[in-house]
């Protein structure tokens, strides 16, 4: 009778569902009609219209997808996977390290990323020729975005739903941004980024997973130690950064639950299954497992969630319940209905990236006791399209246009200019003053000087002043014109090496860029790295 009555409730009443949950952000509001307008009519291509659109040119180069979070990575991933299997050369960096894995020597994760990359990208006799990021609610992306912004790296952003406090004060910009709806498209705009509405890769892809979970439903029930008949429903909690006094507030809201839980007890053998977020703070780690035992029911907190993987959770799950995640859309797209728990906690900061999610809002102990009875009469009646109105249609072809703009970053002519930068470098370590004219146009500028006559004399003057003068070069790209997407010049980085005339061995590091005008060297900026003192001994 209990459970009959909730659920009615819950049908008739108010649940707040993602446009009524939207933050009112004005200079949003006030682009948002143009922009859906605009990205709907011009972005989202029909299927029959995707088979004529891949005309774009392969990269020459490699690219290099990351992310941090789960949820980054899930939005890349499909693309990279897509991009690989179109011929393209890729590499994938974790941006969150394993257990154990050392740090970077002496360098920041996203300065290793790339180097890494780029050694990875010269090994196999091409260039790094693109960075694609995902966007992780703690930002650590954006580190990798400016990192590859130094280097003149093109750079794009998968972001995925609403940036909300993702974007705030970014000082390095993406040359595009991507995103999976208008709505959130609105939001990026807004910030000062170009954007492009391609759908979610991810969403399209576990659309289309038709394959068994690893484990089924005995299986996970076995492998958590419950009863053969228990209801499971997992909790999926959030990262500190994204719930304020996250101690405090995660134990408010997994008591909540765990109440609803209660009171639903005698209707069904409920079973709460508690999954941590990877990026918890041990403060709250600490306060969940001190909660845990005094909860109003039995639960299990689940802090090797490798054991069952989130598929076989989903599938053995009458309903998921997380505080506002991606891990909600995976369960709905995997037909497991969800909702996103507000009580006990302030959700703004979620509801600011998450409110264009068709996903319920559960903000009242009864909205919550609605949703678990609603849950258990749909499961029990044999019900299996249960999980309202979430449409994955507009995320078909996703990864396609994805890629697609993702060529359009990739410099055409881009191995030339750097074959041709190394052999520039070839002649100049060969000391053949000759070779490296004929490089050059007739107007050539560098090294202080104007014409290849002037600038062969310096050249010449500077190699008789430093005896054994070498270059070891590293970190070769193309650039290209902002307009033309043409590679038109080449940087590297080097390590320059000579002896001075009293025998000691000196080194300078810097970076140099070779700008070409019909395949000739026209113009040449080096820009000398100020922690290598000229002063520096190579035994230093």
């Amino acid at each position: 009778m209990l459970l009959a009555l909730q659920a009615e409730k819950f049908l008739s009443c108010n649940v707040e569902r993602t446009l009524n949950n939207k933050p009112k952000h004005t200079h949003t509001n006030l682009v948002i009609k143009s922009v859906i307008k605009r990205h709907y009519s011009d972005n989202l291509l029909p299927e029959s219209e995707l088979q004529m659109s891949g005309q774009m040119a392969d990269p020459e180069g490699m690219i290099l997808f990351a992310g941090h979070d789960p949820g980054a990575v899930n939005h890349t991933r499909p693309v990279m996977e897509l991009a690989e299997a179109s011929g393209a050369s890729v590499r994938f960096a974790a941006m969150r390290p394993a257990l154990g894995e050392p740090p970077f020597a002496g360098r920041s994760a996203a300065e290793g990323i790339l180097d890494d990359a780029e050694a990875a990208a010269e090994a196999s006799g091409i260039h790094l020729a693109l960075c694609v990021c995902g966007l992780s609610t703690n930002r650590a992306e954006l580190e990798l975005v400016a990192a590859a912004k130094d280097r003149s790296l093109p750079v794009a952003l998968v972001i995925d739903f609403a940036p909300g406090h993702r974007l705030s004060g970014v000082s390095a910009i993406p040359d595009l941004a991507f995103a999976t709806n208008p709505l959130a498209a609105a939001a990026v705009e807004a910030e000062g980024l170009q954007c492009f509405v391609a759908g979610s890769a991810y969403l399209e892809q576990l659309s289309n997973d038709a394959a068994p979970p690893a484990m089924d439903a005995p299986a996970v029930r076995s492998e958590y130690k419950l009863a053969a008949d228990a209801v499971l429903v997992p909790l999926f909690l959030a990262p500190d950064d994204m719930v304020p006094d996250a101690p405090t507030a995660t134990v408010a809201c997994l008591t909540h639950v765990a109440e609803a839980f209660a009171t639903l007890k005698g209707e069904a053998e409920l079973a709460l299954v508690i999954r941590p977020h990877p990026r918890w703070e041990l403060p709250t780690r600490d306060a969940v497992r001190q909660a845990v035992p005094r909860l109003a029911v039995p639960a299990v907190l689940d802090e090797s969630p490798s054991a069952i993987d989130n598929k076989s959770l989903y599938k053995a799950s009458y309903a998921t319940l997380t505080l506002g995640s991606t891990v909600s859309v995976e369960s709905m797209a995997y037909g497991t209905r969800s909702a996103f728990v507000q009580i006990g906690w302030d959700p703004s900061k979620i509801e600011a990236i998450m409110y264009t999610l068709p996903v319920p809002r559960l903000t009242s102990c009864e909205a919550l006791l609605g949703f678990l009875a609603e849950s258990l009469t749909l499961k029990r009646s044999g019900e299996t399209d249960c999980c309202g109105p979430f449409d994955v249609e507009g995320c078909c072809g996703a990864a396609h246009r994805t890629w697609e703009r993702l060529k359009g970053l990739c410099p055409s002519g881009a191995t030339a200019a750097v074959a041709v930068a190394k052999e520039y470098v070839a002649r100049s370590n060969a000391h053949d003053l000759d070779g490296c004219a004929r490089m050059m146009t007739e107007d050539v500028e560098a090294y202080g000087a104007q014409g290849l006559d002037a600038v062969r004399a310096i050249m010449a003057d500077f190699y008789s002043a430093h005896s054994g003068l070498h270059y070891a070069c590293s970190g070769f790209r193309a650039l290209s014109s902002a307009k033309e997407r043409t590679a038109d010049a080449a940087r590297f980085v080097f390590l320059r090496t000579w002896t001075q005339v009293d025998g000691q061995s000196f080194k300078r590091k810097g970076v140099e860029t070779l700008y070409f005008r019909d395949g000739l060297v026209v113009r040449i900026e080096v820009a000398l790295l100020p922690e290598f003192s000229p002063e520096m001994s190579l035994d230093s």
